[in-house]
């Protein structure tokens, strides 16, 4: 524990709070149908829908991790960019064009209207272990972060960052999780940038300055190329990584297709990858120059004979930088940058529960209504369930060793993998019919785990770098599904809209 939050910017903070809450209020107004609550009326503008995305992607686990892993471990994350550029393609001129030509709500019904009911279940149920996974991972590390600076109970911090989240999510809908997605990510960069302003006039140092004193930290070897998995990271390794991550995430968790599908066409949502795409780039590097004036600054107070020491954790330094040296009322604010990237994350995910629980579910199952007012506070009500979930997964997260950069790859093992090359069979191997898609599935979600934890069934002298688990988990069910698709063709067939 760093320090302690003063009345000035506690105020800052449950300031920042109370305007989510009041725009999910004032967005709730709108709220009378399902398409209007998850999908906006599929009216929204690509440019905010693309900077939705990228704010809730860049969660906390990212605002803090990639400083955290870049003073411990160097710039060799940062390839990972590098992986964004392929993915354009296959988003861009395969996969968003099938999706937006089918009135779909949720990507999983794609599934049953290609394959079986079957697959579709399987499609939801791997979507929802994920994205509950993910928010309790989001929860965790803004709780964690806002302990160290606040020192405020860790299970009180838990408990209100999700009921916030929570609460205006299911005041607004869709457009309140985009427009506050849109002013989050702003509150993020601005938060990054003006750190990286207060260390150069605190200590009339640059970024030449900042590079010669990363330089001299001596890090574990991180070649760009290893044929050996067990390496930690290699630039090949991340490229690949994120190139499968990416296509993965925007072709088949709901979180990222749904805002596509809130779009009012094929164009409109490519846009909006794009936009994600720059959105990305343009933070990422904010954030590799704010962890280069971070590792100069936690060794400039030793030159400079001041009264502290930065902490020997990586993942802690940020944290402390906060709470020990922004002045009062501006580490209100870069708290806000901290919130807004679990709410950001927060917000995405529990509204994606609710449209797949209600639509996979309850409208595919139950529902004997055409109202919409029944559908809709069936939806509302599995928002709050949601809600409650992040806070339980939250207590959960905290037992997941590692620095964070490694807890965000390993916490969902197998899941996105195996979800995305299930979507990839449907999309890309029109003779694949539902036998061969689940026993593909059944290999990638096996090949993800037995990665994952490849440490803890082999040895830990057998252990599978974490950048392979998603890589290998989709290649080799998609692989599998292929070969039994050419010994066991099913008959092609035509979905509405896809010629």
């Amino acid at each position: 524990m760093f320090g302690h939050v003063g009345p000035i910017d506690s105020a800052v903070i449950l300031t920042y709070f109370a305007i989510l809450v009041g725009a999910g209020v004032f967005l709730s107004r709108k709220q009378n149908s399902t398409e209007e609550y998850f999908l906006g009326r599929r009216s929204m503008h690509w440019l905010v829908v693309g900077i939705s995305i990228q704010a809730s992607v860049m969660s906390t686990i990212s605002y803090l991790s990639i400083p955290g892993e870049q003073i411990k471990n160097g710039l060799m994350c940062h390839a990972a960019q590098f992986g964004m550029f392929p993915a354009i393609f296959v988003v861009n001129l395969i996969l968003l064009p099938y999706f937006m030509r089918l009135r779909v709500t949720t990507i999983y019904e794609l599934l049953e209207l290609r394959f079986h009911l079957s697959v579709r279940m399987l499609g939801v149920i791997i979507f929802l272990l994920l994205r509950v996974i993910w928010m309790g991972l989001v929860v965790y590390t803004a709780s964690f972060a806002l302990a160290e600076i606040t020192g405020w109970e860790l299970w009180k911090i838990i408990v209100g960052v999700a009921v916030v989240g929570t609460i205006y999510t299911w005041l607004g809908g869709m457009r309140a999780v985009v427009f506050t997605d849109v002013v989050q990510w702003f509150i993020l960069f601005g938060a990054s940038l003006f750190c990286i302003g207060y260390i150069v006039v605190k200590t009339s140092t640059g970024p030449a300055d900042w590079w010669q004193d990363a330089m001299a930290v001596s890090h574990e070897r991180q070649p760009l190329f290893d044929l050996d998995p067990r390496v930690r990271i290699t630039a090949f390794g991340v490229i690949i990584q994120t190139f499968f991550a990416k296509v993965c995430l925007h072709g088949s968790d709901q979180v990222a297709v749904q805002r596509y599908l809130s779009t009012p066409s094929s164009r409109a949502a490519s846009k909006s990858f794009l936009a994600y795409v720059a959105c990305g780039l343009v933070l990422t590097a904010v954030m590799g120059v704010f962890a280069l004036a971070l590792t100069s600054f936690s060794q400039w107070g030793l030159e400079n004979h001041a009264a502290w020491r930065a902490p020997s954790e990586a993942d802690r330094i940020f944290p402390w930088f906060i709470a020990d040296r922004l002045p009062v009322g501006v580490r209100g604010l870069v708290v806000a940058g901290l919130l807004s990237a679990a709410m950001s994350s927060i917000d995405s995910g529990i509204n994606s529960i609710s449209a797949v629980v209600t639509v996979d579910f309850y409208q595919r199952f139950v529902s004997k209504t055409e109202t919409h007012r029944p559908i809709l506070w069936v939806a509302k009500s599995v928002t709050l369930a949601a809600g409650g979930l992040s806070i339980i997964m939250a207590f959960v997260m905290q037992a997941i060793p590692g620095n964070l950069y490694e807890v965000m790859n390993k916490s969902t093992g197998g899941l996105p993998g195996t979800l995305g090359m299930i979507v990839l069979a449907a999309v890309l191997l029109p003779r694949c019919g539902t036998g061969p898609v689940l026993v593909g599935a059944a290999v990638s979600m096996v090949c993800g785990w037995l990665i994952t934890y490849s440490d803890v069934f082999f040895g830990e002298q057998w252990g599978i770098s974490f950048m392979w688990i998603i890589p290998a988990g989709c290649v080799s069910g998609f692989l599998v599904a292929a070969l039994l698709s050419m010994i066991f063709p099913a008959p092609k067939k035509e979905l509405p809209g896809i010629v």
